[in-house]
């Protein structure tokens, strides 16, 4: 027998895929957001040459969550047809079909894990967990030493030029965000293998960083998770049905809800010293597109038409444009650019998802796990990111197939 190595996709397995993506993501993600929809892609394509080549097969997502993200593309690219702006909707169509199909094929890799490829999934995902909220509580407390110690690099100038100074107020944002979404998933290993106290251990390392950064969204998410964890431990037969039920409901009503006349209803609240952008700002917002809501209520404006809504770049009180760039909150975003169609399309999502983890009440633990990390998700997405954003659906996916992966074994 010849001991020389196997061929490169021969040595592939989709536990080596998505371990090795667990690991990165989140140290990676603190010191460039934007890398991990490129790293989503790669994992992807590993994942695929896998299954065509050493498995001799093609992916074979969920018909219905397929069914689902065809209708969504497809509807988004034909409102071009009346979108303020065309080549946005275009191109947004596009960029949204290549993530789509990395992460369908991302996720399609995470059902199929064998004993041995889940067990390294699991230590590498942990592992890379732990080494992330590690260095994102040292950048907190050190202002970014390591990310200002390389933006200074000579060598890095020339790759990527010189970079604006860091605005700590927001700058780990987004990697705290990702803190709170990927909790769930590896205090589910935690607990599976060392027990609640570990499990519990974990969970308070990674509120740390999420308490010292500045993203009172990404607070909010890990709270009402953690309520939504233990209250599927208090109920599990109903917990599913009753978040699918409930975030579907906020996603219909959102333009009825988000107005100033329900929001503000608290004088106090809106005179806070609250950190820019202000609830005050927010509302505002709210309250001009919900109106533009209303000129278009059923078929909206067009994939992407946030960005260029007219009157959208008129300046509003002390704090900006009337609507910079999206709605900062994405059921709002939904019925702006898609109207009632794309605000039905993106309940029945949320409901597929809730019923997904439905299927694992049979298993409390796992199903608390997973509603932890779904409520974290929705909260993210009421505050606050632009819907589409790569970097933003390259989290949900990245946060679905390592849930799956997960929670497939947990008890």
């Amino acid at each position: 027998m010849s001991d020389r190595p196997a061929p490169f996709p021969s040595r592939l397995s989709n536990g080596r895929v998505l371990g090795s993506t667990a690991f990165i993501a989140l140290p990676a993600t603190i010191f460039s957001t934007p890398i991990v929809a490129p790293l989503l892609g790669i994992a992807a394509a590993a994942a695929l040459i896998n299954r065509v080549v050493r498995e001799r097969a093609w992916p074979k997502p969920p018909p219905v969550l397929l069914a689902l993200l065809g209708s969504l593309f497809a509807y988004g690219a034909l409102s071009t047809i009346w979108a303020v702006d065309a080549r946005l909707s275009l191109l947004l169509s596009a960029q949204l079909l290549g993530l789509f199909v990395a992460g369908l094929v991302f996720l399609d890799a995470a059902t199929r894990l064998t004993r041995d490829e889940r067990d390294f999934f699991e230590r590498a995902f942990v592992s890379g967990f732990l080494l992330g909220i590690v260095l994102l509580e040292f950048e907190i407390l050190s202002d970014a030493a390591i990310a200002e110690f390389f933006r200074s690099q000579d060598w890095v100038i020339r790759v990527i030029g010189p970079q604006r100074p860091i605005l700590l107020t927001a700058y780990f944002n987004r990697a705290t965000t990702l803190v709170g979404l990927l909790a769930g998933p590896a205090a589910a290993i935690v607990h599976r293998r060392f027990g609640w106290r570990a499990a519990l251990i974990l969970a308070l390392a990674a509120l740390l960083p999420v308490l010292g950064g500045h993203s009172e969204t990404a607070r909010l998410a890990f709270l009402l998770g953690s309520i939504a964890f233990a209250a599927a431990r208090l109920a599990a037969r109903h917990a599913a049905a009753a978040v699918g039920v409930l975030l579907a409901l906020a996603i219909l009503t959102a333009p009825l809800l988000l107005r100033s006349q329900v929001v503000g209803w608290t004088p106090a609240i809106l005179t806070a010293p609250i950190k820019a952008p202000s609830l005050e700002h927010r509302i505002a917002i709210w309250d001009f597109v919900t109106g533009k809501i209303a000129e278009r209520p059923l078929f909206g404006w067009g994939l992407d038409s946030a960005r260029v809504i007219p009157g959208g770049h008129q300046k509003v009180l002390d704090y900006g444009e009337i609507l910079p760039l999206h709605p900062h909150d994405m059921a709002l975003q939904l019925w702006l650019e898609l109207g009632a169609l794309g605000a039905i399309l993106g309940a029945l999502m949320v409901l597929y998802v809730a019923r997904a983890a439905g299927r694992l009440k049979e298993r409390p633990a796992a199903q608390a796990f997973a509603l932890a990390a779904i409520m974290a998700a929705a909260v993210n997405g009421t505050a606050g990111y632009d819907l589409w954003h790569p970097w933003w659906i390259s989290f949900l996916w990245l946060t679905a197939a390592f849930a799956t992966a997960t929670l497939a074994s947990s008890r």
